[in-house]
């Protein structure tokens, strides 16, 4: 074992104690999965156990959040170490051979005290379990293999609990790896992902250090989520929360095919045996029915009208198949025929087959003399005799974009693990509203800062127990009220503040909802409510504000720091802010603060508030900021005053607070309002009344506005901060993935479907996916309402085009899990997938592949920065392997952490630098290039192996800034000193154009963005193409045979401008919007955009 001052062990193969490796390790050596030995997550949790136990001094210890990052194969020896940092460990291995080598972190984990008996009692009572046979047969074929010290025995499971005895191991280890690793077994039985699942994270860990485990109980709780305890006899030894599961074998790459048919040469056949009346109906030439003669091959003839006739044949037909060469002859009819299904099945059991009329069949026989390993097809298309074809495929193409009307249903998903660019619509269906619930068909929704965290994972969408996504203020119009609802009728303009729904219609409780207040803008109405809301709730409600009060407002410039501003001014008090630009503490004073400082330097704030009040302090602080911001806001706090928290993150990270401030007397509240409105929703309402009642005499915040199809954008320009009031989005017409299937049938235990289940979050049944793996699996009734149907026969393939030719039909080269259907469901019709790698060079394929998987990539940026996680990291080992037919595992890429790495240790060469085509992107009047980058931001994403080089002018702005740009970040490209932003741009006043178009020069481009001033400066570069947004007239503008998409408002003020340059182009495409002299956003001009600069590549 570790002793108390080790910090590292050495893990490795059996024969590598010489060098050091630990023979106690040894029994992991046991956990096999996919031929290969792995450290199981139990044994990471064993070494936290243990660590927190010396670090902690106790017995009973608790981690939290355990994450297993990547899987430690044992097949060499690797130096496996522990970090431990301010309540944290860390795992980390590297192979031997120095500290030059690269470490890959394994798992990581919080920990602190904790008693286990509050624990005991937890789960609910179990239900009826029955005894489960050969589970580890069933690992087995899982790839799963398990030792004598990792395999429990008696277990027996219910939908919801499972159990079994333990081996009671004492080899002196905090808790026994096997043992626990057995206990985590159960989660298989319960788990939609079966025996393929792995622990991929823990949210808690209770356990008694040095326990012998004897029994375990698993019970499935909601998100699939397993509970696991552990007993020592009668005694519970460990309570394990929240184990999460994920496949260990990351689904295979597939690329999706079409049928088609490709004519082959006949090949003479030797004599055939006729076996059963339809064979010798067909009179073929060179044939017997007589067993006696010589024969090289049986044919059969079927006329297959049924599945059950399907059926009969492969069974008939696979017996003689098991024995010698067979073939069968499957005859078309006109009407309903499955002769292609049977042909199908037939060659699934090891027959050949050809399909075709009894003519084309009769034309074609004496040329079956091959072996085929697909099936045939003998067809006469121009009355010139059959012509003879195989089965093949063609590469799909891409699927069409979907885009939905701002009349049809869609809602907004995120995917946490693509930041703020996982945000997008997916068509979906109305949600009849039940007793007192409201449906709205939006027009605007507002942003809030929680819908920045939960989009890009920094934050638990699990609120108050309930898991929400984004969107928590819209106006609209209501479309249907449930029983009961009397606040409200269809028809009337309301305002929302439904916890959950972005999109373009929402049902929520009528608590949430008011008819908006007259007199006030769309955008003022939805504006107002979450953020005065929460101010109000903060202010008035928990810390009771009264005149003369001093309150220190932290973020005032945002949404809810400006509503708290002006509620604290309408209330008497004395106002004091933060906020983090020059620009925003401008606004700030203007609004009537006495003073504001830098938020981001808490020793200036503090210093600054203690000088202003003659070091008396403040009676209120509204805080969402973090780190040593808090105890210099609490230090500041007078006695008995209020410490008002609006943020969430410290919270769930389990941030630690100093107490010693709060000898003062002093308050904490955190002001939660999505909490209060889910725990105690008729206060909520009493709340929100309040706020609704006043909000036409409060003061309007200032907004922006993004359109729907562009909600990433608007989630990357809330998160840089940069905005002062509030970010709305515009419901439009906008591009969406399709609607996903509420419903998936399957066999019995059938793990595709399990896991389809889970990740579409759909409950069993007919109507959507049906998962059909064999032909035996298929069942009319089932079919006939099926939107999609998954199956690894093309027999089953086959069927279905005739059964359901509307069903979209995929049929899977092996039976296991697969996690995305979109590109499927946008294809429809018959698809083939297959593992098949696409050809090319390596360099290019790996970098393209890590694109797909995380996004961009550099040379020497590691797999861990590009953001590729666990899961990831097994598929690309995966798909490496298909690539370059060699075995090539996790640790593999782990010890070559970089693609320059990787690609020398696959090829054995040094990697050259990497040249990306560069596009050069130029802003506006009087803006910047990270404005530039922000607007951008929802096509830049769609083209990632291009270089975006956002330049900002070198000229100072000469006169007043773009509004929402900051006056001492504004730059400009050329511009009359003093001028107006409206006209400081227009002729004769070109001051500073040539000195600022001369730092373009010597950049080798693929092409250029420009955006109004930026477009007429762009129209003078010397590129492939150029696309120009709503460019105006640049000094010495010229003509140019240059691709050039350009774009505009027909109804902008300067579009005369646009049509003169866009005259200068005799090679360019035109496309006009409707939003205005902005960078469009709409469907049209995205596909426009990514054709033209996909042509960098």
């Amino acid at each position: 074992m570790l002793s108390d001052q080790a910090h590292a062990i050495l893990l490795g193969p059996p024969g590598a104690r010489h060098l050091g490796c630990m023979p106690e390790w040894e029994l992991c050596q046991q956990h096999v999965v996919s031929g290969a030995a792995v450290l199981p997550g139990s044994a990471f949790v064993a070494l936290a156990l243990l660590h927190a136990s010396k670090i902690l001094k106790r017995q009973m210890v608790q981690l939290q959040d355990v994450e297993f990052v990547r899987p430690l194969e044992l097949a060499a020896p690797r130096e496996l170490s522990v970090v431990a940092t301010e309540g944290q460990l860390r795992f980390f291995s590297r192979a031997l051979g120095g500290e030059d080598q690269p470490e890959t972190l394994h798992c990581q984990c919080r920990f602190l005290s904790a008693a286990l008996e509050a624990f005991k009692d937890r789960l609910p009572e179990a239900t009826k379990t029955e005894p489960v046979d050969d589970i580890y047969g069933k690992f087995a074929a899982a790839g799963f293999f398990y030792g004598p010290d990792f395999q429990g025995s008696c277990f027996t499971v219910s939908s919801k609990d499972a159990f079994n005895k333990l081996n009671g191991a004492s080899r002196g280890f905090a808790l026994d790896p096997g043992d626990l690793d057995v206990a985590l077994q159960l989660a298989s039985l319960l788990h939609p992902l079966g025996f393929r699942g792995a622990p991929q994270a823990i949210d808690r860990v209770v356990a008694k250090v040095g326990s012998k485990l004897t029994s375990s109980r698993a019970h499935l709780g909601g998100s699939y989520d397993i509970d696991v305890q552990l007993f020592e006899g009668s005694d519970l030894a460990c309570d394990i929360a929240g184990l999460k599961l994920s496949s260990m074998h990351a689904g295979a790459h597939l690329t999706s095919s079409r049928p088609k048919w490709k004519d082959i040469a006949r090949v003479p056949r030797g004599r055939w045996l006729l076996v059963g009346e339809k064979a010798k109906q067909l009179k073929l030439p060179n044939c017997t029915d007589k067993l006696e003669d010589p024969y090289d091959a049986v044919a059969v003839a079927v006329k297959a009208k049924t599945l059950q006739d399907v059926q009969e044949c492969r069974s008939f037909v696979q017996r003689i198949a098991a024995k010698e060469r067979c073939w069968l002859l499957s005859i078309r009819e006109e009407g309903t025929s499955l002769a292609e299904a049977a042909a199908e099945a037939a060659v699934e059991v090891g027959a050949s087959a050809v399909v075709g009329s009894v003519e084309d069949i009769r034309d074609v026989s004496t040329g079956l003399g091959m072996d085929s390993e697909a099936v045939l097809r003998a067809e006469d298309e121009d009355g010139g005799g059959a012509q003879l074809s195989m089965r093949s495929s063609r590469a799909a193409s891409v699927p069409p974009s979907i885009v939905a009307s701002r009349q049809e249903p869609y809602a907004v998903e995120t995917d946490p693990s693509k930041g703020g660019k996982g945000a997008q619509c997916r068509l979906s269906n109305r949600v009849a509203p039940g007793p007192g619930q409201v449906e709205i068909h939006a027009d605007l929704w507002a942003l809030n800062f929680r819908d920045v965290l939960v989009a890009k994972g920094a934050i638990s969408a699990v609120v108050a127990g309930q898991s929400l996504g984004i969107g928590g203020e819209c106006y609209g119009k209501v479309a249907a009220v449930g029983e009961g609802v009397k606040n409200v009728a269809v028809g009337d303009t309301v305002i929302a503040v439904p916890p959950d729904g972005m999109g373009s219609f929402c049902t929520t409780d009528a608590r949430w909802v008011s008819t908006a207040p007259t007199g006030m803008s769309p955008e003022e109405a939805v504006a107002g409510t979450c953020v005065y809301a929460t101010a109000w709730y903060a202010l008035h409600w928990l810390a009771r504000i009264r005149k003369g009060k001093r309150v220190l407002i932290h973020s005032a410039a945002g949404g809810v720091g400006l509503s708290a501003l002006h509620l604290c001014k309408k209330a008497g008090c004395e106002v004091y802010c933060t906020a983090s630009t020059p620009e925003k503490r401008k606004v700030l004073l203007e609004l009537g603060a006495l003073a504001v400082f830098n938020s981001r330097d808490p020793i200036d704030f503090e210093q600054g508030i203690r000088k202003a009040t003659a070091g008396q302090g403040v009676d209120v602080v509204l805080n969402s900021l973090s780190g040593e911001a808090i105890p210099a806001s609490l230090r500041l706090l007078r006695a008995c005053g209020h410490f008002l928290e609006i943020g969430k993150r410290d919270q769930y990270e389990n941030t630690p607070v100093l107490l010693h401030p709060f000898l003062k007397g002093l308050h904490y509240h955190a002001a939660h309002l999505d909490v209060l409105m889910l725990e105690w929703p008729d206060t909520a309402r009493e709340l929100l009344e309040e706020v609704w009642a006043a909000m036409p005499q409060l003061p309007t915040l200032p907004t922006k506005t993004f359109g729907m199809s562009d909600l990433s954008g608007a989630l990357e320009y809330f998160s840089k901060g940069v905005h002062i009031g509030k970010v709305l989005v515009a419901v439009q017409n906008c591009e969406v993935l399709p609607a996903r299937p509420s419903k998936v049938a399957g066999p019995k235990d059938d793990l595709v479907s399990g896991c389809l289940q889970a990740v579409l979050s759909a409950s069993e049944g007919t109507g959507g996916v049906l998962c059909a793996p064999t032909l035996a699996d298929l069942a009319e009734p089932s079919l006939s309402s099926a939107q999609l149907v998954l199956t690894a026969s093309p027999a089953v393939a086959a069927a279905v085009q005739v059964l359901n030719s509307q069903a979209t039909c995929v049929t899977l080269p092996v039976w296991e899990p697969v996690m995305d259907l979109d590109e499927w469901l946008s294809l429809g019709g018959q698809i083939f997938a297959s593992e098949e790698e696409v050809e090319g060079d390596l360099r290019q394929w790996l970098f393209q592949t890590v694109e797909e998987m995380s996004g961009p990539i550099q040379l020497d940026m590691s797999f861990d920065d590009a953001g590729l996680d666990s899961l990831s990291l097994i598929s690309l080992a995966r798909r490496l392997t298909s690539k370059v037919n060699k075995a090539v595992s996790v640790a593999n890429i782990s010890d070559h952490p970089t693609p320059r790495r990787l690609l020398e240790f696959l090829t054995g060469h040094p990697q050259p630098e990497l040249a990306r085509p560069k596009v050069l992107c130029l802003h506006g009047f009087r803006s910047n290039g990270d404005a530039m980058a922000a607007s951008m931001g929802s096509l830049t994403s769609r083209v990632g192996f291009v270089e975006w080089l956002f330049i900002s002018s070198p000229r100072v702005a000469s006169g007043p800034s773009a509004p929402d740009i900051p006056q001492d970040e504004a730059r400009e490209w050329w511009g009359q000193p003093g001028g107006s932003f409206e006209t400081g741009w227009m002729a004769p006043h070109f001051n500073g154009f040539e000195a600022c178009f001369a730092v373009l020069q010597g950049i080798k481009l693929a092409g250029a963005v420009g955006f109004s001033q930026g477009g007429g400066v762009a129209a003078l570069l010397d590129c492939p193409w150029l696309i120009l947004c709503s460019p105006v007239i640049s000094p010495g503008l010229r003509t140019s045979s240059a691709k050039c998409l350009l774009t505009y408002d027909p109804t902008e003020e300067y579009v005369e401008q646009c049509l003169e340059v866009g005259e200068k182009f005799s090679n360019k495409q035109v496309h006009t919007h409707c939003q205005g002299h902005v960078i469009p956003s709409d469907p049209g001009f995205v596909n426009l955009f990514v054709e033209l600069s996909s042509s960098a590549r």
